[in-house]
């Protein structure tokens, strides 16, 4: 059997149910099979599985990642996000080519999110971050929303956990690059990451805000100020 067959029978064995309001709502990605598994549930199988398959080859755990990617169901992809985070080990091992191919197969920012919110640390990427530099740049003019969201989101823990100037640096200048975007998944993003930011870097972040104030968005600019003086987003 497949190391990836109980997965796919755990996701299979719900019924599917697409709510069709919500089917619309491109933003959330559910424009695909959903079977409305709770995220607690299918977090707490992958980890019961993962402690099944922690001898698993590298070549084995990628095959079973890859094809989650490849799946059919909301669920599949959110799960090959959650493998990611439970196999530190080989996740410091998957090419960042893989990791953009896997990016394409993602839609809304449910599933973009479970792969790239706090999956990767600043570890992770300080390890290589030349590559990683070249990576981010590349998301950030790609064609497809989900990878230019995931140029910003890649850095929302880094940023918050870790005070190393150079992510900040990564961090404003996708921020940059994308600030004229006003597609929700995009502005968001900015909002998210610039608010991540201040824990080291509030000075930064309010001459960045201050000089970029014509072209960022409204919601951005209120959001971070309101952050700035009360500690919520939203004052």
């Amino acid at each position: 059997m497949s190391a990836i067959t109980p997965i796919l029978t755990f996701i299979q064995s719900h019924p599917e149910a697409v709510d069709d309001t919500e089917a619309r709502a491109m933003y959330a990605g559910v424009d695909r099979r959903w079977y409305r598994i709770r995220i607690p549930a299918l977090r707490a199988f992958l980890e019961d599985w993962a402690k099944q398959h922690q001898a698993l080859a590298l070549d084995a755990w990628l095959a079973v990642v890859d094809g989650l990617y490849q799946g059919k169901s909301r669920e599949e992809k959110i799960s090959g996000g959650m493998l990611l985070a439970l196999f530190p080990q080989w996740r410091r091992q998957v090419s960042l080519d893989s990791l953009y191919a896997w990016l394409g197969e993602l839609h809304g920012w449910k599933e973009v999110d479970y792969t790239c919110q706090s999956v990767f640390t600043a570890q992770d990427m300080l390890a290589d971050w030349a590559a990683w530099v070249a990576f981010l740049r590349r998301l950030a003019v790609d064609e497809r929303i989900s990878r230019r969201r995931a140029a910003l989101v890649l850095l929302v823990k880094p940023v918050r956990d870790n005070p190393d100037a150079s992510l900040l640096k990564m961090a404003l200048e996708n921020i940059a690059v994308l600030q004229t975007e006003r597609d929700i998944m995009i502005t968001k993003a900015i909002s998210w990451l610039l608010r991540e930011s201040l824990k080291h870097h509030a000075d930064a972040v309010q001459a960045f805000i201050n000089t970029h104030a014509a072209t960022l968005p409204k919601t951005t600019l209120r959001e971070v100020q309101n952050k700035l003086k009360t500690g919520k987003k939203n004052g």
